[in-house]
């Protein structure tokens, strides 16, 4: 007898140091996060002036490199020999891209961080024209944090995909200039390559977040197993594409899609992407994807990404717009109560991801404005399979979403106790009916 209360005894403690292993792997939460203030109701091109998260003048953690199609000499910050000035001038510490890279997406702004204010610096930037002569970009004001420390550049329009670009910082009677160049995202697509029908699969917790701050931890937080599912469809003509989604999880290489997902368009009916080159993009109305047993709707949502030349990869993808709070509901910390009550959707937003909801574009409910970009997508070799809503019902909502997300959401509603242990292990054992 006590030799069986013994082995139980050993049977509860593995499981429980089992779940112990499975929490510190699967649930690890990253509290890095980018921010900005909610624009107003407007399509807006997401990579402009107005949308870019600048630098706090107090912000330690900052960060300095972009987030591009590839990781390189752009994640780092400026050489030693750039750093430095004379006649108390504010010293340039870090450039984005830095000197001699060659991995920098075109339709990325250029920052540059001084050790104080160096607000009075001018800045100009020489580049290719359509023809490949060298001309003086034109740039939109540049935007500086409050401090006066770092400074967004943006052009006003894209610069070209594989050519080299020289950067000027005028300080007073010094001059400090450098060169870069943009990565080959960008090109057009290779002759004879047709998207209609690509299916690709997209890490969400390698998305960078613009707004909410507070999304960051919760991505961060997903398993990287967790894939968004993205196919394209070429529409009446060439330049016209539809995006249906879906989701899947990896099992050791291979991707499994999930068939408690629903497929669903990305775009309203009436929208579609439209295909340039290789850049895809759209402002739409509405935008809405299923999460688990979420539907998750979007208003005035723009989508934009490229293709790499040869179509295996899609690169850059962003996403924005406002983002309906009621339908977080189902996702598994927020209890659907009346506005104003402590477990509102909205008061779950504050609490979770410190934004304040504001009321929806359409009048109709209360949104919070969400905006990544960053995302990125390998090509498929099995194509995205049809998920009838009806037919994905009678699944008991172990999907992959919640099984990605349950350990983010955690982190914002923590159960106590064994609790803590019991729940992710409940989740995991589920089976579907």
């Amino acid at each position: 007898m006590m030799d069986a209360v013994m082995s139980d005894s050993r049977t509860l403690m593995t499981l429980v140091l089992a779940l112990l292993v499975t929490l510190m792997v699967g649930c690890s939460i990253s509290l890095d996060g980018g921010g900005a203030d909610a624009p107003a109701y407007r399509g807006s091109d997401p990579l402009n002036e107005e949308d870019q998260p600048v630098p706090s003048a107090d912000d330690d953690d900052a960060e300095v490199g972009d987030d591009d199609d590839a990781s390189g000499d752009d994640d780092t910050g400026a050489d030693d020999e750039l750093a430095g000035a004379s006649d108390g001038k504010a010293a340039v510490i870090a450039l984005d891209p830095v000197p001699g890279s060659v991995d920098h997406h075109y339709r990325r702004p250029i920052t540059v961080t001084f050790d104080g204010d160096g607000s009075s610096a001018m800045f100009s930037v020489m580049g290719p024209d359509e023809h490949g002569t060298p001309h003086s970009i034109p740039l939109l004001t540049p935007q500086w944090n409050d401090g006066g420390t770092s400074v967004v550049l943006a052009s006003t329009e894209f610069l070209w995909p594989d050519s080299e670009y020289r950067v000027s910082i005028e300080q007073n009677d010094s001059v400090l200039e450098y060169s870069f160049y943009t990565s080959s995202v960008g090109e057009p697509l290779n002759q004879g390559v047709l998207v209609d029908g690509l299916s690709y699969s997209i890490s969400p917790s390698e998305g960078s977040v613009v707004a909410p701050a507070g999304l960051a931890s919760l991505l961060t937080g997903m398993s990287a197993d967790f894939s968004w599912l993205w196919q394209f469809h070429q529409g009446q003509y060439p330049s016209e594409l539809s995006v249906d989604t879906g989701a899947g999880s990896f099992d050791a290489s291979d991707l499994v899609q999930d068939s408690c997902t629903p497929t669903v368009s990305l775009l309203s009916q009436d929208a579609t992407l439209t295909l340039d080159g290789a850049y895809f993009s759209e402002r739409s109305a509405s935008a809405s994807f299923w999460l688990g047993d979420a539907l998750i709707e979007l208003e005035d949502a723009s989508v934009d990404g490229d293709f790499s030349s040869d179509a295996s990869t899609i690169e850059e993808v962003e996403l924005s717009g406002w983002l309906d709070v009621a339908s977080l509901a189902s996702l598994g910390s927020v209890d659907v109560s009346p506005a104003g009550t402590a477990d509102s959707p909205c008061d779950w937003v504050q609490q979770s991801l410190g934004e304040v909801c504001q009321a929806c574009p359409s009048g109709s409910g209360d949104c919070i404005w969400v905006h990544v970009r960053s995302l990125s997508g390998a090509l498929l070799a099995q194509p995205l399979a049809v998920v009838d809503s009806t037919l994905a019902a009678p699944c008991d909502g172990d999907d992959a979403f919640s099984s990605a997300v349950s350990c983010a959401l955690s982190a914002s509603a923590p159960p106590s106790g064994l609790a803590w242990l019991l729940l992710p292990a409940a989740a995991l054992l589920r089976r579907r009916r």
